[in-house]
């Protein structure tokens, strides 16, 4: 049977683990845009769950300072990554 590639990618792009990945990583790009690169460096995406991305710090410092800079974080995140609105961050 022959279909049309772009019925093929809509039908790859429909399965979950797929899509989520593909999300997982346009937010890891947008988060070292998002927070810079020395944060970039002491932190890192690890997990989106619906509206709420889950953040992984390099120790308990970085994960306080994060946490008291989440609104401005929020704001950014959601200007670069337009497909996703993430309307939660947690620091673990």
């Amino acid at each position: 049977m022959v279909s049309r590639l772009s019925d093929a990618i809509k039908s790859l792009l429909g399965e979950p683990s797929i899509s989520a990945k593909l999300n997982l990583a346009g937010f890891e790009r947008a988060w070292s845009d998002a927070v810079g690169e020395i944060v970039a460096e002491n932190s890192k995406v690890v997990k989106i769950f619906g509206n709420k991305l889950i953040v992984k710090t390099s120790g308990p410092a970085w994960r306080n300072e994060l946490t008291m800079q989440k609104h401005e974080i929020l704001i950014k995140l959601n200007e670069i990554q337009k497909k996703v609105i993430i309307k939660e961050i947690t620091f673990i």
